[in-house]
């Protein structure tokens, strides 16, 4: 079976930046794209979405903030 890359790369698409697949991938690609660093990124990210709770409580694990403080 043909790979993604090889996919892309025939549709005329380059992978310039793969992140490291630990859960922070999402972070890390805008981070690369945005020249910022993803651990900053995630963090700002996360702290806006908690300090907005109430207008965001929908799209939030209600478990986050115990799990990753």
């Amino acid at each position: 079976m043909e790979s993604f890359t090889s996919r892309l790369k025939q549709k005329g698409f380059i992978i310039s930046f793969n992140p490291k697949g630990d859960g922070s991938c999402f972070f890390s690609a805008a981070a690369h794209q945005l020249k910022q660093d993803g651990a900053r990124l995630k963090e700002a990210t996360f702290g806006h979405l908690l300090s907005h709770r109430f207008d965001v409580s929908i799209f939030i694990d209600r478990h986050y903030e115990r799990r990753n403080r």
